[in-house]
């Protein structure tokens, strides 16, 4: 998009990812997190409600199920790799938890030539697994079982995105995506 894509850190309940081209103003010091953007400045795609402490921000390119135009976020205080399938909403819904609080606080994420997603600590670098296409009920194998996860999940939404597998009345995998188009159907 030629934008650059921020981490930012604000006061308590401030912290921001902003998306800043040439010239653009995001308001520092005169405006920061959910307060009012002051006219012509650059308003943030989304504040936390809490202190997150974003670290490291990655523009997703694939792999599929996570769809390309995501965005991966690494956030220090809460230990938390956060995904927002789509940035270029007009109001930008909460991110999904990937990872959280399961390892050192969180430093940064970024994704090889391959397609491979990793993520690092202050002691460790983490590759994140995604479920296989199928397996829809995310116990690492794709078998008879999973049919009937993937038959729930097309009851919650017929044609829901996979991002959402794990909401609704029944909490699946987005493995439930076999043909990885990005949406359970």
């Amino acid at each position: 998009t030629g934008k650059l894509l921020i981490s930012d850190n604000g006061p308590v309940g401030g912290d921001e990812i902003d998306s800043a081209g040439p010239g653009d103003n995001l308001g520092w010091p005169f405006t920061v997190g959910t307060n009012d953007p002051i006219e012509g400045d650059v308003p943030p795609i989304y504040t936390f409600p809490e202190t997150v402490a974003p670290t490291g921000v990655f523009y997703v390119a694939g792999p599929k199920p996570m769809s390309p135009g995501g965005l991966l976020v690494t956030a220090y205080v809460t230990k938390t790799l956060y995904y927002f399938p789509n940035i270029r909403a007009a109001k930008v819904p909460p991110p999904l938890q990937i990872v959280s609080a399961e390892t050192d606080e969180l430093i940064d994420v970024a994704q090889n030539s391959r397609g491979e997603i990793f993520f690092a600590s202050g002691s460790a670098i983490y590759a994140l697994t995604l479920p296989k296409p199928g397996d829809a009920n995310g116990d690492g194998v794709v078998n008879d079982a999973d049919l009937t996860a993937l038959a729930h999940e097309i009851q919650d939404s017929d044609g829901q995105r996979s991002v959402n597998a794990q909401s609704g009345t029944y909490a699946a995998s987005w493995g439930c995506d076999v043909n990885l188009d990005g949406s359970i159907d």
